[in-house]
């Protein structure tokens, strides 16, 4: 959702970032000056956002056309498909206010996010042990700083919320698992255990040794009521 970059901040890795389109596609329509992109959290570059997508506000800076008051549609001027490549779509292109700005930074550790991902196992997994995932609910999970960014982040141990997961059997090693969690959840680092920094982690709640790795991780749902209920729009 952002520029990402490698861990000296030289070299770009990805060329475009959400933020980006957005505001180089929104701010010329308005005749601004520049703009702030702020969404409710983002998620690694390889990961998909579905669904109804992230909650997102754009600040335009000195516009010389007027937005008009909160609530004002901008559907008119501001398309869904913003993206003549059709990276992105956007929903919702209405005026804010001060009170959506605080329900996303509020969200950002309070939100739930529902997430599906394929499950790789060392062993073979019955369909039994999966579902006795099913009728685990909120674990609390104990998250050290995931190795793959402390270089960048310093050590911390943090708990996160694990709310509910529900299996899929898809063959003796894969599986699909959906997962609602706690806004900040390292997810990759709950099914693979990053070293056993991740207590528990999917392994050691199915057992018997079995080590788990993701092939594929999306982001289904942001269990976040943003802009509807803030600026007295109903959903489409």
């Amino acid at each position: 959702h952002t520029p990402f970059f490698g861990a000296d901040r030289s070299i770009r890795l990805v060329q475009d970032s959400v933020g980006e389109i957005v505001t180089t596609f929104v701010v010329p329509l308005f005749r601004g000056l520049e703009g702030n992109f702020m969404s409710a959290g983002r998620e690694d570059v390889d990961v998909r956002m579905l669904g109804n997508g992230r909650p997102f506000l754009l600040e335009i800076k000195d516009p010389r056309t007027e937005l008009g008051p909160p609530g004002t549609d901008l559907s008119a001027i501001v398309p869904s498909d913003l993206d003549p490549e059709g990276r992105i779509r956007v929903l919702y292109q209405h005026v804010a206010d001060a009170a959506a700005l605080e329900v996303l930074r509020d969200g950002e550790d309070s939100k739930r996010k529902s997430y599906r991902c394929m499950i790789w196992t060392s062993k073979p997994v019955s369909r039994a042990a999966l579902e006795r995932l099913a009728e685990l609910r909120d674990i609390e999970l104990n998250q050290k700083t995931p190795v793959r960014v402390l270089h960048r982040r310093a050590g911390a141990e943090r708990p996160k919320m694990l709310y509910s997961m529900r299996a899929r059997y898809v063959a003796p090693r894969m599986f699909m698992l959906d997962m609602n969690t706690q806004a900040g959840t390292y997810v990759k680092e709950f099914v693979h255990s990053d070293l056993g920094r991740t207590t528990p982690n999917l392994g050691s709640l199915l057992g018997g040794g079995i080590a788990c790795d993701m092939l594929q991780l999306d982001v289904i749902e942001v269990d976040l009521e943003y802009p509807p209920g803030v600026c007295g729009l109903a959903e489409p």
